[in-house]
């Protein structure tokens, strides 16, 4: 198991659930290990993390648009799947006014429509230089 499969499966903010079982192997050995109270803290940090960046990427706009952006706040990624990040979220968001926080059903595909909304963005000509590139580190240091 990854930390992140572990987080995937088990992850969620409430820690009254059942227990996230995983199972560890060391060498010959292997047992079953209850990481329910770790990841739930893991979990809660990861939540307050995001709480803070949206808060403090509010606080540079007026409050009118504040107001308007916590009235349609969407989360997407790996992070915004647990269970209960967006009551976390919506809560310290309120001070800005009506929160709405919502998930988004299927992270690969948001992430993927979002990567074409980019690439739509790019001039021809951007589109042109990158063609010229060779070495994939190339596209990379140029993008």
């Amino acid at each position: 198991n990854t930390l992140r499969e572990i987080k995937e499966v088990f992850g969620t903010l409430f820690s009254e659930l059942s227990p996230a079982t995983v199972t560890v192997v060391d060498d010959d050995q292997q047992f079953d290990l209850n990481v329910r109270a770790e990841l739930t803290t893991a979990c809660r940090i990861l939540g307050a993390s995001i709480s803070n960046a949206i808060r403090e990427t509010l606080s540079a706009f007026d409050s009118e648009t504040a107001e308007r952006l916590v009235a349609n706040t969407v989360l997407s990624g790996g992070t915004s799947q647990l269970e209960g990040v967006d009551e976390l979220i919506n809560q310290p968001l309120s001070e800005f006014g009506t929160a709405n926080v919502s998930v988004v059903d299927d992270k690969t595909q948001v992430c993927a429509q979002g990567a074409c909304l980019m690439a739509s963005a790019i001039s021809e000509q951007r589109w042109a230089q990158l063609a010229q590139l060779n070495a994939p580190q190339e596209l990379l240091r140029a993008a």
